[in-house]
Order: C-alpha cells, then structure tokens, then sequence
C-alpha cells in the first residue's frame, strides 16, 4: 500500500516557514530586542537567509521526490537508507521539541489574559495543544 501525495510544494514551503515563524514572531522579537537593541534587525537578517534557503531546498526536494516521505527518500537514494533514517528521526524531533515550546510560548500569551491569569503555564500549555488539535480536527 503506497501513501497518496497530499501536500505540494507550496503547501510544504509554508509548513517550514509555518514552524520557522511560529517561535520567531510570537516569542523571539521580545527578547532580542531586550538584549540586542537596535541591531535586531541584522541578526533576523542574518537568520533569515538560512531559513529562506532552507524552505528553497524543502521545496525543490518535494518537487524532485513528489511522493509521501520525500525527505526520507531523498536522503535514502542520494545518500544511504541510514541517511534517511536520520534525517526522519531530526524531523521527529523537531516536532517532539519544537510544538511543546511554541505552545509553552503561546501560553505566556494566554496567561496574560486576566481571565486565564490564574492558570499554570504548563496548564495553559496544554490547553494550548488541545485547542490546537480541536481544530485540526474540524
């Protein structure tokens, strides 16, 4: 049984910039701010060129691999299956990591409403990632 191809190039170019914006918008702009002053905007410039290079390659790699698991096979006929291997496992946990912090992040935001004030932030994380998974749902 083969896995149908749901997801194009566009779809997988915003589903990076999605992950890659996701922490930076919400949470980063303070902080570096805070810390950096007026050079911030060097450092998203610097940062920037990466992640725009990075969702070209992601793009290209849907485009040269339009099947489900492009990553995966990519890796596994350029490189070796171990490559392949790797390169699943780094993008499992990049989820596993990365959507716990956003919502973390997103529940200083919700804890900053008076009326979810007295919540817990790992809490409110959680109600995060329920709400979030409600509506994927829908």
């Amino acid at each position: 049984m083969s896995a149908k191809k749901r997801i194009g190039v566009a779809g997988t170019t915003f589903t990076i910039i999605g992950f890659v914006l996701g922490a930076s918008i919400f949470v980063l702009p303070g902080e570096m701010a805070y810390s950096a002053g007026p050079s911030v905007w060097v450092a998203f410039l610097i940062a920037g060129l990466p992640a725009l290079l990075s969702c070209f390659v992601a793009a290209q790699a849907a485009n040269i691999f339009p099947i489900s698991g492009c990553a995966y096979i990519g890796a596994s006929v350029v490189l070796s299956p171990f490559y392949g291997f790797m390169v699943v496992w780094n993008i499992l946990i990049a989820m596993v990591v990365g959507i716990p912090l956003l919502a973390y992040a997103f529940a200083g935001y919700l804890t900053a409403v008076p009326i979810f004030a007295s919540l817990p932030p790992t809490v409110a994380a959680a109600c995060v990632v329920f709400a979030f998974g409600l509506l994927n749902l829908v």
